[in-house]
């Protein structure tokens, strides 16, 4: 099976969505236990991701689709950084990097798959 652009796209969505999600999450739960439309929307977000996630598999190699959706752990760490003045270590730098990395290995690992345009 190739992987269609229509399912890279899906799965660039649920990434975008994920990451957000996550950071409206850490917004509400600080805020625990008073419920605040930063849970709800996350909670929403996590659930369209998962609808986006599904209909990308549906799509194209998990191989392929995969390390796309990895690099919503990239976008945590640098949003992290902004909202929460989180601090960029060396380690989680070398952490990010890992990602990409592995990324890259597993892309080149499914260059035979292809990507269907």
């Amino acid at each position: 099976m190739k992987t269609k652009l229509e399912a890279v796209i899906l799965i660039l969505i649920s990434t975008v969505l994920i990451s957000s999600a996550q950071i409206l999450l850490k917004l509400g739960a600080v805020k625990l236990p008073n419920l605040t439309w930063q849970l709800f929307v996350g909670f929403a977000f996590l659930i369209m991701a998962t609808l986006f996630l599904v209909l990308g598999l549906k799509r194209g190699e998990v191989s392929v689709l995969y390390p796309i959706l990895a690099t919503s752990y990239i976008w945590v760490i640098l949003l992290s950084v902004s909202f929460f003045d989180e601090h960029l270590g060396l380690l989680k730098i070398i952490g990010m990097a890992s990602v990409v990395v592995g990324i890259m290995f597993v892309g080149f690992g499914s260059r035979n798959g292809g990507l269907e345009q």
